[in-house]
Formats: C-alpha cells, sequence, structure tokens
C-alpha cells in the first residue's frame, strides 16, 4: 500500500483511476499498464525501488528536488532509468505568489545551506521575473532559526523551499514561531506548513501531478528518460488566520492563482 501519508494515498487512487490496469509492484511503488513504468510516491518509496533491478521507467513523486538529486547518483549506478515531477512548486510559482500578494516590489529573503546554495541562480531569475528584490542568507551548521532571521531583517517576506539539511520539524517550529514574533510573512513550500502557521504556498495537487504523469509517460520513448522536472500545475494555499494576524489582505485573484490541468 503506497501508504505512509494520506497525500500518497489520495495520489495512488488518483494513479489507479486514471491508468487502467494499474497495480502495486512494491509498497509505495505503483506499476502502470504503460509498458516499463513504475511510480515511487514519496522519499521511502523511492529509496525502496533504488534498491531494485527493473526495466522499467521509474517516476518520482512527492519527492523534494533535493531528495530525489541525493538518491540520482545511486539510481544511475545500478542502471536505473529515472525522472521525477519534484514534490515542491518552482521557484518562479513561489515568486509570482509572493508578487501577487504584496503588489509591490518587495524584498525576499531565503535561507541556502551549503547542500541548497546551487538554488540560488534560480531563485534569482525567478525574483527578477518577478519584480523582486532577492535577499541570500547563508545558513551555517547549528544556528538558531532566531539567529538566522537577524540576518534578514530588511525582507518583507521569507520563501522556503525543501532543505533537509536546514529544515526538521524541531527547526521549522522554530522558525515559525521567531518569524511571528518578528511579525515577518513566511512563504512555505507545502500545503501542510500553510496549515502549520505559514502565510501562503504555491503547491501542487493530485489532479496536476496525475496529468503530469501521463504527459511523462506519452512522453517516455527510446531508453532517454524526460527531464527531471517541478510541477507544471499549481495553486495557492493561503492561512487566513495568519494572514489576519499579518494584517495583510489576500484578496479572491491570489487564491485563484495557478495553472489546472
Amino acid at each position: 500500500m503506497a501508504g505512509e501519508n494520506a497525500e500518497a494515498r489520495e495520489l495512488l487512487q488518483r494513479i489507479k483511476a486514471r491508468f487502467p490496469g494499474a497495480n502495486d509492484y512494491a509498497p509505495g511503488v505503483a506499476r502502470l499498464r504503460a509498458p516499463g513504468v513504475l511510480v515511487a510516491l514519496g522519499p521511502q518509496a523511492l529509496a525502496r525501488a533504488a534498491g531494485e533491478r527493473f526495466d522499467a521507467l521509474l517516476v518520482s513523486l512527492l519527492v523534494s528536488r533535493q531528495g530525489y538529486e541525493r538518491l540520482r547518483p545511486d539510481l544511475a549506478a545500478r542502471g536505473l532509468r529515472s525522472t521525477a515531477v519534484y514534490a515542491e512548486a518552482s521557484p518562479a510559482q513561489q515568486m509570482r505568489l509572493i508578487a501577487a500578494i504584496f503588489r509591490r516590489e518587495i524584498t525576499v529573503a531565503t535561507l541556502v545551506s551549503p547542500a541548497s546554495a546551487g538554488l540560488v541562480p534560480e531563485l534569482q531569475r525567478a525574483a527578477t521575473e518577478a519584480r523582486l528584490r532577492l535577499l541570500v542568507a547563508e545558513a551555517p551548521p547549528a544556528q538558531t532559526m532566531s539567529r538566522l532571521l537577524s540576518r534578514v531583517e530588511d525582507a518583507q517576506a521569507l520563501l522556503l523551499f525543501p532543505d533537509a539539511t536546514l529544515y526538521t520539524p524541531a527547526s521549522l517550529r522554530e522558525l515559525l514561531e521567531a518569524s511571528y514574533r518578528r511579525r515577518l510573512p513566511v512563504i512555505g513550500f507545502s500545503p501542510s506548513l500553510v496549515r502549520a502557521g505559514t502565510l501562503a504556498s504555491a503547491y501542487a495537487d493530485a489532479d496536476g501531478l496525475v496529468s503530469q504523469l501521463a504527459a511523462l509517460v506519452d512522453a517516455a520513448t527510446g531508453r532517454q528518460p524526460p527531464v527531471p522536472q517541478y510541477p507544471r500545475f499549481w495553486r495557492a494555499a493561503v492561512n487566513d488566520s495568519v494572514a489576519r494576524s499579518l494584517d495583510i489582505v489576500v484578496d479572491d485573484d491570489v487564491r485563484r492563482l495557478g495553472d489546472r490541468p
């Protein structure tokens, strides 16, 4: 059963509805009727698949870019063809959401560790295209979130993206508490973080992921796997309680943002 969490269970149901004949290959890994396609739902399922040997295209869903790139060398070393739709929205989608919320040029801060520093050029391009300023703060190991936030005091919003070396459940709780005290709006990278206390996030829902999966399967011809990619389809999630507490008015245009299948 693909099912470490409700999101994976829902996605598995949508996949089976979209691809008649799909079945469970392994826990968290679905086999499609399409020739030689396996879909791993979540980090644990992808790690299990990395230990298998099969002649199929492996598609990773519900795994962050960093998580997929960490396992990609192992997949290649075993001769497995793989691709991914990353769990998080793209920097461009997140910056578009931030620009729509604030409706003016602001400075958006982000924290980067050595493991995520390579994402900075993409973040800078996304900020420039959205007519926003980007402030990057390097996060040394073991530094508290309160201390890190003191380095981005000139920012009007903080953008998070998945980084397992920087964000843990404990550090995220600390960050949300510290940012709330500073009245610094935080843009998360998932609906669960929005529920936990970030202001908003761009995110991909199950319908969008299944539609993108179908396009990947159609494009999977020959031995060369499709290029890993961010979600094409996305929506906006907003925490209304946080918005009210920060005196931020989020209008209906923001809630309608995104691209639907």
